[in-house]
């Protein structure tokens, strides 16, 4: 019996030992491969939940079964193909097919299991491909494909993302099926295709109307649903409106300017238009995010999104976010530009700098953070096409009236500066001004000048130094401009609205200190930290007139002030100048010259106090004053002045004054000057016997009384000769001690001539006096007026 048994019990151990062995190759195999891993080298037994893209090629294996679901149903039979190779839509379809009566919603995963391990519970595992997450992302931008629909042509156009990889990209073809009205759309679909674009294609251009794209392997027919197009949907009135400004061929503006609460904002321009299904969708759009603000680019192929165009708390505008205004205002003045409050021109310049896009679709709250690229389909439009020139009555309220400056110079003296009796003023009318109307000039100002208001409106004005704001009197009363710096008038409810970055500027004046921002550099050579007042250094004759030492000391000036004055003033693109630092001394020359602007600050050098009443052209042609030339004692003047342009006259806005010295002497006080070696004297002596000679002084101390008239004390090395009618005989040669009272026209001979006594310690004649009476002549002062020394 046993040898009757045995045979049937060696086969059944047999087939159950080879069904064992079956069994754990195929758990060691598993019931997928994927070759592309396997050539990357990658660990193909990490997990038994395997993630694929769509361009995966896999492997399935005779041994299991498969399923849409863990649950089952499942099938093993025929769904290999003959290579045994296929990829997750190949396996999803055949499963479908194999499997009638089920379809699960989504297909997002294929399942798999021994045959044999469902004979042995100890060895049932399932393993499982899913799809990466990426699938759903296809089309949108930066993750595969990129689609965008020109407003002009409604013609989608679906690019490859060059170099990404994450999802199989480049492996993949992209199939179009026309969407029919009211049919649906099968999950996964072997066509017939109306168009696709291969693996080795980069672009594909589709006809307007509904299509469902599905991606596919490019060896397989069959593709898996990744998005529908429905391009005829954007042809909507708010985009036919764009279409209309983009092309030039709009009737009028839409929007108007407006600052209501002291913000900018947009309003539309007519009542019909606030009433119509433009507005409502503009509206619609700006509540959703789906209008974009983008600044023009035309190094880029489309503009640089910066922000969203937001609607107002009331529904009835738009505005620009503050952060927006923010940024094209520094870009247009620099970091000042923060602390800037718009002009009308700046307001034009950044509605004409920047373009309102509709985005293909509505935005969610999510989808708010900053982005470096539009979305794709977006139409985009110049807000200043869109949009009315700024103006006044654009703010709203009554304001009619002019602004005036009261300008007048200053004398800098040893102390401070001092106000001048010179007076000068300037006006600016606000009526109907628009900002593309003549703009108000730049207005310079210096500290003591004052400005005030004449019309209706005051109310709303506000004047503003470097952001800190008051109220413009009523009743032409007038402001004292006693701080330096930016003063802005600008027009606002209350003092917090002034102070808003979207408020409104309608002037703009730099106010300056020339005694703490007008620097004398080429004049002190002390090492000390210098002062905030730069001039209570230099040495001085009297209090309001300086020394200038000739030949050793040089006109050269420096300016400094508040950053906004400098930023503000050099972006005003219509002014004929620009404020530098060096402050250059107009010296003798004729015509222009190409280059740079000019500076706006200038030094004139002149004889007489008053400032020059010339044109620049003119005066510059016309001989000029060199102080190394000047005589000893003569006093000139240097003068700030302000440029204006080649037919206007410089206006003067402050001036010192410089008495001409030699470089070895000093001031003692306001009237008293010590030094040595002084001016070369022709002397007369008058005594018993006359005696014509010349006086040297080594030292002397002279003071100043009146104009051109002082009293001068030296010690002189003289020599003189008597005048005899036989023979002239050597006297008075040695030291003498003088004083003498001094005069001469300090405007072209100052101590021209002298009257005094000296005494004498000198060798000649037996009955040489002591003290002798003497007139001179000063040959130095006449040797300057010849042009020597």
């Amino acid at each position: 019996m046993w040898t009757i048994l045995r045979k049937p019990l060696v086969l059944a151990l047999f087939s159950f030992l080879v069904s064992l062995s079956s069994v754990a190759q195929a758990a060691t195999r598993g019931c997928f491969s994927l070759p592309d891993e396997e050539e990357a080298g990658l660990n193909m037994r990490a997990s038994s939940s395997r993630r694929v893209t769509l361009a995966s090629r896999i492997l399935t294996d005779k041994q299991c079964e498969y399923a849409l679901s863990p649950d089952g149903p499942w099938s093993g039979d025929s769904i290999i193909a003959k290579s045994g190779e296929t990829d997750f839509v190949g396996l999803a379809a055949e499963l479908q097919k194999k499997l009638k009566g089920y379809f699960p919603e989504r297909i997002n995963t294929v399942f798999a299991r021994q045959k044999a391990a469902k004979k042995i519970a100890s060895q049932v595992n399932i393993e499982s491909v899913f799809l990466a997450s990426c699938t759903e992302y296809l089309l949108s931008e930066g993750r595969g494909f990129t689609l965008s629909v020109p407003i002009e042509t409604q013609k989608p156009t679906i690019t490859r993302s060059s170099g990404e990889d994450e999802c199989g990209v480049p492996k993949l073809s992209l199939h179009f099926l026309p969407i029919q009205y009211d049919a649906s759309l099968d999950l996964i679909s072997s066509g017939p295709w109306a168009s696709t674009l291969q693996s080795t294609k980069d672009k594909i251009t589709l006809d307007p109307g509904g299509w469902a794209i599905y991606a596919a392997r490019t060896e397989s027919p069959t593709g898996y649903l990744i998005g529908r197009i429905h391009s005829t949907s954007s042809l909507t009135p708010l985009r036919i409106g764009m279409r209309s400004f983009a092309a030039k061929t709009a009737q009028k503006p839409w929007l108007r300017p407006a600052w209501h609460g002291g913000s900018f904002r947009l309003e539309p321009a007519t009542e019909g238009l606030l009433q119509s299904d433009n507005w409502a969708e503009l509206r619609t759009a700006a509540a959703a995010n789906a209008l974009w603000l983008a600044r023009s680019n035309p190094a880029e192929r489309e503009p640089t999104p910066v922000g969203r165009l937001i609607l107002a708390d009331d529904g009835k505008a738009v505005a620009l976010p503050t952060d927006t205004v923010t940024e094209l205002m520094v870009d247009r003045y620099g970091e000042p530009g923060r602390y800037l409050v718009p002009t009308l021109d700046d307001w034009q310049a950044v509605s004409q700098g920047l373009e309102v896009c509709l985005a293909p679709r509505y935005q969610p709250d999510a989808a708010l953070q900053p982005v470096s690229r539009l979305p794709s389909g977006s139409s985009c439009v110049g807000l200043g096409a869109m949009t009315e020139p700024m103006t006044i009555q654009a703010a709203g309220g009554a304001l009619s009236g002019q602004i005036c400056l009261s300008q007048g110079t200053s004398v800098m003296t040893a102390f401070n500066a001092r106000r001048g009796s010179e007076q000068k003023e300037s006006c600016v009318t606000f009526a109907t001004q628009a900002s593309g109307a003549a703009k108000p000039d730049f207005l310079i100002a210096s500290i003591g000048d004052s400005v005030y208001f004449s019309g209706s409106g005051s109310s709303r004005l506000f004047i503003c130094t470097d952001n800190r704001c008051a109220s413009m009197p009523q009743g032409n009363t007038r402001v004292v401009l006693d701080k330096p710096g930016l003063v802005e008038v600008r027009l606002a409810e209350s003092r917090d609205q002034a102070n808003s970055i979207q408020g409104l500027t309608l002037l703009r004046l730099g106010v300056i200190d020339p005694a703490t921002e007008w620097h004398p550099v080429g004049l002190y050579t002390s090492n000390k930290p210098p002062p905030s007042n730069r001039w209570t250094m230099l040495e001085y004759d009297e209090e309001d007139v300086f020394t200038y030492i000739r030949r050793d000391q040089e006109l050269r000036f420096r300016f400094s002030t508040s950053s906004t004055v400098p930023a503000a003033f050099n972006a005003r693109t219509d002014l004929p100048s620009q404020i530098t630092q060096d402050i250059p001394v107009i010296g003798h020359e004729k015509g222009k010259f190409p280059g740079t602007k000019p500076s706006t600050f200038v030094a004139l050098v002149t004889e007489d106090e008053k400032c020059p009443a010339e044109p620049a052209a003119k005066f510059r042609r016309s001989a000029q004053v060199n102080p190394d030339d000047l005589l000893i004692d003569q006093v000139f003047y240097v003068h700030l002045a302000q440029y204006h342009g080649e037919d206007q006259p410089y206006r003067c806005i402050s001036r010192a004054a410089f008495r001409v010295a030699e470089r070895w002497s000093i001031s003692a006080s306001s009237i008293v000057r010590l030094g040595l070696l002084g001016d070369t004297q022709a002397v007369l002596f008058v005594t018993r016997e006359a005696a014509l000679g010349l006086a040297l002084p080594l030292g002397y101390a002279y003071l100043r009384l009146i104009y051109g008239v002082g009293i001068d004390a030296s010690l002189s090395l003289t020599a003189a000769s008597t005048l005899l009618e036989d023979d002239a005989l050597l006297t008075r040669a040695g030291l003498g001690l003088s004083a003498a009272l001094v005069w001469g026209p300090e405007a072209f001979a100052p101590r021209l001539v002298s009257i005094g006594g000296m005494l004498h310690a000198a060798t000649g004649t037996d009955d040489e006096p002591l003290a002798s009476l003497y007139f001179a002549l000063n040959l130095a002062t006449l040797i300057d007026m010849a042009g020597g020394r």
